[in-house]
C-alpha cells in the first residue's frame, strides 16, 4: 500500500517546489520547516514549522496535527486541532494553510519491484 499526496491547489507554487510527495510505511513530517520530509515554503506563515505528521500504523495512514492554525480534511468535514489525529481516507482532500493537498492510497500489492511472497515465482498459466 502507499499513499501520494499532490498539491491540487496554492497560489504562489514556488520554481522547483515539489507537487507530489510518495509515502509507503513510516513516517512524514510536513511544514514550512527545511528539516521536514515534505516542505510546503509559506510566506504568509500560515503553515506551522512542523504542521503535521502522517503515519502509516495498523494498516491505515493517519494525520496528526502538530500546527497553530489547524488541518482541514475537506471531504470527511473534519477540522483537526493540534494534538488530534485522524485517518485518511483515499480521495481525501488536506487543507494546510492555503494549500489544498489530494490524498490517493493505492491498495494495489502489485506495484513494481513489490513480491507480496518473498520465494515464490510468478504463476505461468499455459493453455
Amino acid at each position: 500500500m502507499s499513499l501520494c499526496l499532490t498539491i491540487t491547489s496554492y497560489h504562489k507554487i514556488t520554481p522547483g517546489q515539489c507537487p507530489e510527495k510518495l509515502m509507503d510505511q513510516g513516517m512524514m513530517a510536513i511544514g514550512r520547516s527545511s528539516d521536514n520530509d515534505w516542505v510546503l515554503p509559506d510566506p504568509e506563515r500560515l503553515v506551522s514549522a512542523r504542521h503535521c505528521v502522517i503515519q502509516y500504523k495498523d494498516g491505515r495512514y493517519y494525520l496528526t496535527d502538530n500546527s497553530t492554525n489547524g488541518v482541514e480534511l475537506v471531504r470527511a468535514g473534519i477540522r483537526m486541532r493540534r494534538g488530534s489525529s485522524e485517518p485518511l481516507e483515499d480521495g481525501e482532500v488536506i487543507r494546510i494553510g492555503d494549500y489544498e493537498i489530494s490524498a490517493r492510497i493505492d491498495f494495489s500489492l502489485n506495484r513494481p519491484g513489490l513480491n507480496p511472497f518473498p520465494g515464490t515465482a510468478p504463476i505461468v498459466s499455459r493453455r
